[in-house]
């Protein structure tokens, strides 16, 4: 009896020290197999950035604030210093608004693709977006370099960033090179435009005169504009007596919001008066007004339009009409008239 109680303790001692044995020798072989399994690394592309801001645009968006917008719309962050291409981007100050310009440069300093962007808004933040934009697209259509992360234990050599070269030519990018959008054509700063229209003025003679417009305008920016406009009525007659009216307009306008319009008008011309009748008598007097315009301006391609105003004038000298001794017409205090027409920009 007590001979198999001490054969059975023996047993089981051996078998607890063969366990022992494998749990020492476990990890030891786990960690072998994890060193010996490759571990994929997922490719992302990536590029170096030289960002520069030029003289006037020192409170644009910094260098952090547009790789963090860069990344907000592509999910990830594109930009490593050991990339073999480049992308430069300069953010400069023009007479009118501010001026983004976009480099891509392969590994040997070559430009790949170029494109500029304009903007005529005094804020530096709408071109910085822009910028971030162009720049989003560009790694979409370049693919850039489709280069592996490194291994978190190898820090990458610190190589110096390539400096954008002073004077890079834009020259076209080969055949085989993929090509950036081409850029919206950027506006001139300054536009001409002519019109001719026929408007029904009220108020102004004893009846409903019809008169035509011819007007020549400066655009000076995409909403503002200032011309000048001449003006002739057609006689009307009415009560003994045939009026009509000949003067020119200054008119500054507002083009906001698109396609609506106010100006500001300032008339100067003569009024003219001739009795009906048995004794004729023929008279001028100065016409002279001022009030707001508001109309629409619907554009019919890239250099016509067709338009129609409503004007509200606020006459300054009241000429009264007087026949045989009775007064039979007064100019208003206000002539309402409504018009339409057309032109062409230069």
């Amino acid at each position: 009896m007590v001979r198999d109680r001490v054969a059975r303790y023996t047993q089981r001692m051996g078998r607890d020290r063969q366990a022992r044995r494998w749990r020492q020798a476990l990890p030891p072989v786990v960690l072998l197999l994890g060193l010996a399994l490759p571990i994929p690394a997922e490719a992302s592309p990536s590029a170096r950035l030289t960002y520069v801001r030029g003289k006037g645009a020192e409170k644009c968006p910094d260098e952090a604030m547009l790789r963090k917008e860069v990344a907000a719309r592509l999910g990830f962050d594109v930009f490593f210093p050991w990339a073999r291409r480049t992308v430069v981007a300069e953010i400069t100050k023009e007479p009118r608004g501010f001026r983004a310009r976009l480099q891509i440069l392969s590994e040997d300093g070559v430009v790949l693709g170029v494109r500029a962007i304009d903007a005529t808004s005094e804020s530096c933040s709408d071109i910085a977006h822009a910028l971030a934009l162009a720049m989003s697209i560009a790694v979409d259509d370049f693919g850039l370099d489709d280069v592996p992360p490194p291994a978190p234990t190898e820090p990458p050599p610190q190589t110096p960033e390539r400096p954008a070269p002073a004077t890079a030519p834009e020259a076209p990018p080969s055949e085989t090179s993929p090509r950036l959008p081409p850029p919206p054509p950027a506006e001139p700063p300054l536009r001409l435009s002519a019109s001719l229209g026929t408007q029904v003025s009220f108020e102004v003679a004893p009846a409903a005169s019809v008169g035509f417009l011819g007007a020549f305008d400066v655009r000076l920016a995409r909403r503002l504009s200032i011309g000048i406009e001449a003006r002739g009525d057609l006689p009307a007659e009415g009560e003994g007596v045939e009026t009509y009216v000949i003067a020119g307009s200054v008119i500054p306008c507002l083009h906001y919001p698109s396609p609506l319009f106010v100006c500001a008008m300032v008339t100067a011309g003569d009024f003219h008066e001739t009795g009906v009748g048995s004794r004729p008598v023929a008279m001028d007097a100065l016409y002279l007004a001022l009030g707001p315009r508001v109309g629409v301006e619907v554009p019919l391609g890239r250099r016509f339009f067709v338009l129609a105003h409503a004007d509200a004038a606020f006459v300054l000298l009241r000429h009264r009409v007087d026949l045989n001794g009775n007064q039979v017409f007064e100019l208003p205090l206000i002539a309402p008239s409504f018009g339409i027409g057309g032109g062409v920009l230069f």
